[in-house]
């Protein structure tokens, strides 16, 4: 019996053991993550992002071929990008991602889950990184390593920008592998975390613009903790990636320069950034996405979605209250302050959920951090402990509920498939910001292109728009310009010309 007790014991010290625990925290983000990335519906940039890469690999350019041609101005959410020359270069963003996913449907196919795959990938990167930050910041306590892989993997926003097919979970990834390195490595070689660091920052500014942010942390870091070591020699080091990636940008550039000039300061020039008036616009962008949130096809499944209102407020409290509390543990804090002013003072396009990826892990961060010098006093360790169990079985079930909706497939699969059954008798169909839908279509553009504007030298046998999505033309611009409405579905709408 004793023996048996014994083995019981051994047992489940071992499947408690922090190793154990560990992999458990990335196995439960790859299985939320892969499954929202299975269900959630496609969406207009995925097509977008993905066009330039498709036409890489069959054709050898880099243009994005799935806008119309006629449309070359997105007005968007009064958000202005213009499109010139954008069938022959993508410049409206940088070129690593269309690079990086063009290798990844080499390998696997072209598909909207390899994209989402590929982004899914990259938030397993990002939640290593997060790992070895944590060991250092924590002092390898594995149980604060654990806690911080458990928030971070389950976080609502980390997921999303996981299971979507951007650039941004390969960007913030990137950036927080650098500010791994930086803090694992400066104490072994200066030299080697400075290049490195800044290597892996100038990959994330080369797949999307909020590099920047990374940017601005990792000189941060490297002055907070190492300015009496700089010398001009480590400037050198650290400027050499930047020079390296500029020249690498700059030959795609030299392809079509005023292209560049018009795709690209239009696109970061955005109307909801720089100025004190983007603070405002910033306070909305969470409490539109902790508080209320706009409508979406989960409001069926998930009413009352203010209940992330209080994880809102309690990071919050952490960012006010972690300079009182912690005193000389506030690497995470100036590094979730920098990330903060960096978002609301240089980085426009404030609606978009999945920009919260960079910011919500050192919100989490922090709040641990606080909880670890309060956790002592029994009433903050009740605190917290009922503060964490709130956040991540919230998360786990706004994950859950999307993932049993399966919108991609009773929805978006639902409505494309029987309009192709029932109603498709040839010819070309346009899209209104419904990028998602070339998929379907395997990326032919002369059967689906998607158009920004109402294209008034173009007149497609079909239009597709999206149900409850803003865009133009609007149903009545469609009618006034003879189409008819042939079949609403649960998510998209179509009409076809019939005078």
């Amino acid at each position: 019996m004793f023996a048996i007790r014994g083995i019981i014991t051994s047992l489940a010290n071992k499947l408690i053991s922090g190793k154990s625990l560990i992999l458990a925290a990335f196995a439960l983000y790859l299985i939320l993550a892969i499954g929202q990335a299975y269900s959630r519906l496609p969406f207009v940039d995925e097509g977008l992002f993905a066009s330039p890469a498709v036409n890489l690999v069959r054709h050898g350019f880099m243009g994005t071929t799935l806008i119309h041609a006629p449309s070359t101005c997105f007005d968007c959410f009064s958000l202005k990008v213009t499109l010139e020359g954008i069938q022959q270069h993508t410049f409206w963003q940088p070129p690593l991602y269309f690079l990086i996913e063009a290798f990844n449907f080499r390998l696997f196919g072209i598909g909207l889950l390899q994209v989402r795959f590929m982004s899914v990938f990259w938030g397993l990167v990002g939640l290593v990184a997060i790992y070895y930050l944590a060991k250092e910041v924590f002092n390898n306590d594995r149980k604060l390593v654990v806690l911080s892989l458990v928030l971070v993997g389950t976080d609502r926003f980390w997921l999303d920008a996981a299971s979507l097919g951007r650039m941004d979970m390969m960007a913030v990834s990137l950036s927080l592998v650098a500010f791994a390195l930086y803090l694992n490595l400066r104490k072994k070689n200066l030299r080697w975390a400075i290049f490195l660091s800044n290597l892996f920052v100038c990959l994330s500014g080369l797949t999307h613009p909020n590099g920047l942010l990374g940017l601005l942390v990792l000189v941060f870091l490297i002055l907070y903790l190492d300015r009496k070591r700089i010398g001009v020699g480590m400037v050198v080091i650290g400027i050499v990636p930047y020079a390296l990636g500029a020249v690498g940008w700059g030959v795609y550039i030299m392809q079509d320069v005023a292209a560049f000039k018009a795709q690209f300061f239009h696109n970061v020039a955005r109307t909801d950034a720089f100025g004190w008036s983007s603070a405002l616009v910033e306070l909305r962008m969470y409490w539109t996405n902790y508080g209320t949130y706009r409508e979406s096809l989960l409001s069926h499944y998930f009413q009352g979605v203010h209940r992330f209102a209080p994880v809102l407020a309690f990071f919050f409290l952490g960012l006010i209250a972690a300079p009182f509390v912690v005193k000389r543990r506030l690497l995470i804090w100036f590094m979730l302050l920098i990330l903060l002013l960096g978002m609301t003072f240089l980085i426009g396009h404030k609606d978009a959920e999945w920009y919260l990826a960079w910011i919500t892990p050192f919100f989490l961060l922090n709040s641990v951090i606080i909880w670890d010098v309060l956790k002592r006093a029994k009433l903050a360790k009740v605190f917290f402990s009922l503060a964490y169990c709130y956040i991540i079985l919230l998360s786990i079930y706004w994950s859950v509920i999307g993932i049993k909706a399966d919108a991609y497939h009773s929805m978006s699969m639902y409505d494309l498939n029987r309009f192709q059954s029932q109603y498709y008798q040839g010819g070309k169909i346009d899209g209104v910001l419904n990028g998602g839908i070339a998929f379907f279509y395997d990326f032919h553009d002369d059967v689906y292109q998607d158009v920004v504007g109402w294209p008034s030298d173009i007149a497609p046998r079909y239009f597709v728009l999206s149900n409850g999505w803003p865009g133009d033309p609007s149903a009545q611009t469609l009618s006034d310009n003879g189409y008819t409405k042939i079949f609403e579905g649960k998510v998209y709408t179509f009409y076809e010309k019939t005078q």
